[in-house]
């Protein structure tokens, strides 16, 4: 499922760009876009192959599979409401709810996005343009 789900993303990602790729003459490129009718994005067919619950507290900022696992990461600020928090990990797929690897304080730092490359874990954040980087093992 997680292979099908990435091959469906990757397929996805290389549909929009192909678009793009295909043309090297920025002349003839322009001549195209100025004969469609409209700027209409054309219609992608898919299905829904199963649902999985997500915690609604969470303020989602990314999420990723790795090594057949999904992880999710998510950002708040103290204004806030106080079940909110700047944190990353793993996802339980029956429940929805984060299994923590990795928080951050809320009051200094709203957590973004995170990476998995070369053995580590980078973590960036909004404001205050901190980054983070962890071993991706222990974290």
């Amino acid at each position: 499922m997680n292979k099908l789900i990435l091959l469906l993303i990757i397929g996805f990602a290389g549909f929009l760009f192909l678009p793009s790729c295909n043309n090297s003459n920025p002349d003839t490129q322009a001549k195209e876009t100025a004969n469609t009718p409209d700027n209409t994005p054309p219609n992608i067919d898919y299905t829904v192959i199963k649902s999985y619950p997500h915690d609604t507290s969470a303020y989602t900022e990314g999420f990723l599979f790795h090594d057949g696992q999904l992880y999710e990461s998510t950002g708040t600020e103290p204004e806030m409401p106080a079940d909110r928090r700047s944190l990353f990990g793993t996802v339980d797929l029956t429940t929805g709810k984060i299994n923590p690897k990795v928080e951050i304080d809320r009051n200094k730092y709203f957590g973004e996005g995170i990476v998995f490359l070369d053995g580590k874990v980078y973590q960036l954040t909004y404001t205050t343009k901190v980054g983070f980087i962890y071993d991706a093992k222990t974290f």
